[in-house]
């Protein structure tokens, strides 16, 4: 039920279940299916709202891009910076032509994601 589950989300040890942070995974690799492999893995650390899509057209040097979209929901912010092994960069940083709206953090997986140009 509905009240199970707001139970067993604030009782959990686990913040990124706590603070039902709603995460944004674009994939600006060129991988096919990257941003749907981070999603799983995501999902798997505990993270229940993310989506996926392709990250408009860039350079994406990074492996992965790390946007804290709004304040708080610090433990899923540690979370993601151990998971992407990347610094949190402001909101304002987030290219041009990427709707945030409703995401408390936006991530970017860029081409040294693809195995095949390491």
């Amino acid at each position: 039920s509905k009240i199970q589950e707001y139970v067993h989300q604030m009782t959990s040890s686990n913040p990124a279940t706590r603070e039902d942070a709603h995460v944004l995974v674009l994939n600006g690799s060129g991988v096919n299916g990257l941003a749907g492999t981070k999603q799983a893995e995501l999902e798997n650390a505990g993270f229940k709202n993310v989506d996926v899509a392709d990250a408009p057209v860039g350079e994406y040097t990074e492996p992965a891009y790390l946007y804290q979209m709004t304040d708080g929901k610090t433990g899923s912010l540690i979370l993601l910076k151990e998971e992407l092994v990347a610094e949190p960069r402001p909101a304002a940083e987030l290219p041009a032509g990427i709707n945030a709206d409703g995401y408390d953090f936006v991530i970017i997986l860029g081409e040294k994601n693809n195995d095949q140009t390491n």
